[in-house]
């Protein structure tokens, strides 16, 4: 039942619920479905055969044919494919048990008969549900009800199979951690799939001696289809004094050319930029002189690579406490550092107020350029939006006006195949798309216009952290904007609908104070950490901790041995507890046998010693002395009285001897 369950909700998050629908009904009806099929060896061994050639085919079409993602977690994703037909034959066969060997590496001679060493299949079947979780979580669909409705189905089909004697309150609370740890196994799954989305390039690049030092290349989403996947992880944290109006915009990078929902930098060539007068500040800008518009910001962020991008605010003239071997700019506006990994916290220094014109900023005829594809599109939008013979001024105004008027921010991509692009499905079709859309349109309408323009890419800032003055980025934070070459400076503008912030926000889990909460104690401890106070004060804590934590073991260790000979012969089985807070009736058995012979060594088990002792008719006691101890469901009454009274019996036996 919990297999197919499982493959039910890896068919909902995968969009693969016609091929897991009917196998997962298969096996959660399978313990009413009476009589099973004795399976012959040929038909074990041709299922075998056909899930490794499943497998087989399915590498080869990821390594070969997947080109947006990684295809480690293309097959993590697909893998249940493959399994699915062995695990309706282990459902509904006769074999009880199914080794490796006999399934892999034995498949004809051996497979399935009759006492075929192994584990049971039960235990493959928690295999395959742990398998089926894993690439539940590298799901491409996205849904707020699915991990509830996830937990409440488990929670209905293991309450039966609680620990009946420690109470409901028991239960509750390790369903409680199991929930909340399976979410955090599933968000871990989640990062972990995004970080290697982010970095695999870069490592392949790395392993294939290739130089990808340069940047110039970012895909979008733009054409993709169903919700767009974000992730709630903090990246780093900044710091600015007074209110803020709007969002503060940190650019990473930029680009000029477009196609088919990537973009590209054609000028990538990096120059050094000059160190300050002061360690590790760095001059982005010599020309320009400390004024009273200048403004800093703080940025708290360890990064675990050599080379990188710094997200900096516009105009953004000094980097200061940045201990990196090597910072360099690009024409572009990017900041690279080199050689060195940067951490803790570094500040940056930039204009608030907009510069006149700058004899180094120019425009390039790709800053211009609309792609073929893209130009009935954009002729009908720019006509429909009524910017033909406006002036520039009037002309960006216009098109926020048309974008806020008739446009709304959504991360639910639509299908646009009636339309030559999903660029132009967004414009003349939906309506509707994240920052990526509005940051792409909007620059394609602007060069329509004769206004050369840039798409940007970097983070949004305005969610605030506890302390105050200090501000919280995340991934979803991750933003993309238009750079517009106006007055002879190139200045940031933002055509996205101002509410997509709230529109995010809105769609966050309710238990996303809970996933944040070790981030945040991590950021507490590194802006206090400093304090040779705070140091001090946490190594006294946790020696207090420790001491109070052996001082009640010590205690309740005491209180356990102190005039309670049960107790101690219930501890040479390995437990001094039994049932409910009682003592196992067979903890007589065991103290009598210690007081009339030789003692059981630490490294000898029950069943040893007492086959040593030459007592193999207590064997049956035994095993009802593991299922007090052990068995979640207890023992009834009846049970409870007919273990005593054996227990009685033989004991009588000996002492009438």
């Amino acid at each position: 039942m919990l297999l197919g369950a499982a493959l039910v909700f890896w068919g909902w998050l995968t969009g693969w619920l016609a091929w897991a629908g009917l196998p997962g009904l298969l096996l959660l009806v399978q313990p009413w479905v009476p009589g099973r099929k004795m399976w012959g060896k040929h038909i074990l061994a041709g299922i075998v055969m056909f899930c490794i050639a499943t497998g087989a085919i399915l590498l080869v079409w990821s390594v070969s044919f997947q080109k947006d993602e990684v295809f480690v977690l293309v097959l993590l994703r697909l893998s249940p494919l493959v399994w699915i037909p062995l695990a309706l034959v282990m459902a509904y066969g006769t074999q009880e048990r199914w080794s490796l060997e006999s399934l892999v590496l034995r498949v004809r001679p051996s497979l399935g008969g009759e006492g075929t060493l192994g584990s049971p299949k039960e235990t493959w079947f928690y295999g395959l549900i742990l398998f089926c979780l894993l690439a539940t979580a590298a799901g491409t669909e996205s849904s707020v009800w699915f991990y509830p409705i996830l937990v409440l189905f488990l929670v209905s089909l293991l309450w039966p199979f609680r620990v009946r004697h420690k109470g409901r309150v028991h239960g509750l609370v390790l369903l409680a951690s199991a929930a909340v740890l399976g979410y955090g196994l599933g968000m871990g799954l989640f990062h972990l799939q995004r970080s290697l989305l982010e970095i695999m390039p870069d490592l392949l690049a790395r392993w294939l001696n290739m130089d990808r030092s340069n940047l110039d290349h970012r895909h979008t989403d733009i054409g993709d289809v169903g919700r767009l996947k974000q992730s709630d992880r903090i990246l780093f944290h900044v710091f600015r004094d007074g209110a803020w109006t709007k969002p503060l915009l940190l650019k990473e990078s930029s680009y000029d050319v477009y196609y088919a929902g990537s973009w590209s930098q054609t000028q990538t060539r990096f120059t050094p930029v000059l160190p300050g007068s002061m360690p590790n500040t760095w001059n982005l800008d010599a020309r320009i002189t400390a004024t009273a518009s200048w403004r800093r910001i703080t940025v708290a962020k360890s990064w675990n690579q050599d080379q990188g991008l710094l997200p900096l605010p516009a105009g953004a003239v000094r980097v200061g406490d940045l201990d990196v071997s090597m910072l360099e700019k690009s024409p572009f506006g990017t900041v690279r550092y080199r050689n060195g990994a940067p951490s803790g916290h570094w500040t940056v220094d930039h204009d608030e107020k907009p510069r006149g014109p700058v004899p180094a900023e120019t425009f390039a005829a790709t800053d211009l350029f609309v792609p073929g594809s893209e130009q009935a599109g954009i002729q009908r939008a720019f006509q429909e939006a009524g910017l033909a013979g406006r002036t520039w001024d009037s002309m960006i105004q216009g098109l926020q006006d048309y974008f806020q008027q008739r446009f709304r921010y959504s991360l639910d991509l639509a299908e646009s195949s009636q339309f030559a692009t999903p660029l132009t499905g967004f414009l003349l079709g939906s309506r509707r798309g994240h920052c990526e859309y509005f940051a792409t349109a909007s620059v394609m309408l602007l060069r329509q216009g004769g206004i050369p323009a840039r798409y940007v890419f970097g983070y949004a800032v305005s969610e605030p952290e506890h302390v105050a003055g200090w501000y919280r980025v995340r991934q979803r934070d991750a933003h993309a904007w238009t750079s517009v070459f106006v007055d002879g400076a190139w200045r940031d503008m933002d055509f996205t609908p101002p509410d997509w912030r709230v529109l995010e926000d809105r769609d966050a889990p309710f238990w996303q104070p809970l996933m944040d909460l070790f981030p945040q104690v991590g950021f507490l401890y590194g802006i206090m950490g400093a304090s040779e106070t705070v140091r001090r004060g946490g190594a006294v804590g946790g020696l207090l901790i420790l001491g109070m934590f052996y001082a009640v073991r010590w205690i309740r260790r005491n209180r356990r041995l102190d005039g309670d000979p049960i107790s101690d012969a219930t501890s040479v089985g390995g437990s001094a507890q039994g049932r409910a807070g009682m003592h196992s009736p067979f903890a007589v058995v065991v103290n009598h046998l210690e007081q009339s012979g030789p003692a059981k060594r630490p490294t000898e088990s029950l069943s040893e010693w007492l086959l040593h002792r030459q007592h193999p008719e207590l064997l049956p006691l035994l095993r009802w002395h593991y299922r007090w101890r052990f068995d979640p469901q207890g023992m009834d009454a009846r049970e409870i009285n007919r273990f005593k009274k054996v227990v009685g019996a033989w004991m009588a036996k000996r002492e009438n001897k």
